[in-house]
């Protein structure tokens, strides 16, 4: 996944890429269809899916996004011809394959990248997002051409809450054993997803790692005045055991007792039934604004006095930190982390100045909300720069390739 606006993933690994190239690294990127082009001292080659329903949803979203491939005219027709027999099957009611297209990329992007690794001889492959099936093709084709490469797990792939069945859970444990056993290096995006993968692998635990992604410093200006109307914010969306339920009950409370003006604003996806509970809530003033560009999401994000940070209220939340996490801080507005039996996301917040309550608790969120409301200003105060950046990420990387490199270096010297 690269450079899609509103993917975490996505803007994950584009801060990471300019990084690398400002440090000289000549950088080829292969993703989905569905994404905009690079700049052109990036090599971007975008691989559509093989599949027609997951092509017809690539087409869709290029559509909906003007992604501009008008340079591809190929594509552009072969992605029509498979939405036309996508809609075929649909109205024959043939579903087969249909919702599985983030494996079967796994095939075309396979080639892909193998053609590419024999023409320009790469030195390492590094294959980072959601989907598996990029993992996969990358340690497939680093095995037949003996290439190093980094495989960055952002989530997990097992768990207890990890997989839409049984099956599915089983398949994903298998998938995570066949990574982790055949990468040259797993990087995991928390300290508490490393270590419970090297409890897992402990065969392979000297090559497992964990590297906290950052986010790049946008130029928007610091909101820096002490506004008389507290505006929180959320930026990101809202679905089954992520929403405001609890905070909103909280704040319906609180508010009533407070002398102070007040605006929630809300951007992203809401799912319907959440969006229904949101709108039950008709004393709190609230804004549900849809979808917006990362670059708007930056200013808005500047705009407000308390940015809103709300975990899932299950057990996937202790291994993984959201990417807005890193763009939160990057704005030095106060933070209200809403998290979830998650340490790791607690200290982050604590040591940068910020504030974090359990997302399940009615009663911790009004406290820490009288908080805010009594002492915003002292609070507002406390925030301290982060230090989390793209920067930090890349110099992790490039410890984890010398190490690799030394210890190798060493072994010979040993022999």
């Amino acid at each position: 996944m690269a450079n899609i606006p509103g993917c975490c993933q996505a803007e994950w690994v584009d801060d990471r890429i300019y990084e690398l190239i400002n440090r000289g690294y000549d950088i080829h990127a292969v993703s989905a269809t569905h994404c905009f082009k690079y700049p052109k001292n990036i090599k971007h080659y975008r691989v559509p899916s093989i599949l027609p329903f997951e092509a017809m949803s690539e087409y869709n979203e290029i559509k909906s996004m003007n992604i501009d491939i008008k340079s591809r005219p190929i594509l552009m027709i072969y992605l029509k011809a498979m939405s036309s027999i996508s809609k075929i099957l649909s109205s024959l009611n043939i579903q087969i394959f249909k919702g599985e297209g983030r494996w079967f990329w796994f095939i075309p992007s396979f080639v892909m990248l193998f053609v590419l690794s024999i023409k320009n001889r790469y030195k390492y492959i590094y294959s980072t997002g959601g989907p598996a099936s990029a993992h996969l093709a990358t340690i497939l084709v680093s095995k037949l051409l003996n290439i190093k490469n980094i495989v960055e797990l952002q989530d997990p792939l097992s768990g207890d809450d990890i997989g839409r069945n049984s099956y599915s859970k089983k398949a994903l444990r298998v998938i995570e054993k066949i990574i982790v056993s055949n990468a040259s290096n797993v990087v995991y995006a928390t300290k508490s997803a490393m270590n419970s993968a090297k409890k897992k692998y402990s065969k392979f635990s000297n090559k497992i790692f964990s590297i906290y992604p950052g986010a790049k410093q946008n130029n928007n200006s610091v909101n820096s005045s002490i506004s008389t109307i507290l505006q929180f914010s959320y930026i990101g969306s809202l679905y089954q055991t992520r929403n405001l339920d609890n905070f909103l009950k909280a704040f319906s409370e609180v508010s009533k007792k407070i002398n102070k003006e007040y605006i929630i604003d809300l951007y992203g996806w809401v799912a319907d039934d959440v969006k229904e509970r949101i709108q039950k809530h008709e004393g709190i003033n609230i804004n549900l604004h849809g979808m917006i560009s990362r670059e708007l999401a930056h200013q808005k994000a500047m705009d407000s006095d308390i940015l809103l940070l709300v975990q899932h209220t299950d057990d996937r939340s202790a291994l993984t930190i959201p990417f807005k996490v890193y763009d939160y801080l990057n704005t030095e507005n106060l933070i209200l982390g809403l998290t979830y039996k998650n340490q790791e996301i607690d200290e982050i917040l604590s040591r940068f100045g910020h504030l974090y309550c359990p997302a399940d608790s009615v009663s911790d969120i009004k406290k820490i909300l009288n908080k805010i409301f009594n002492n915003y200003e002292v609070l507002k105060k406390k925030i301290k720069q982060s230090n989390l950046n793209p920067s930090h990420a890349v110099d992790k990387m490039e410890e984890i390739i010398l190490w690799k490199n030394w210890i190798k270096y060493l072994i010979n010297l040993k022999n």
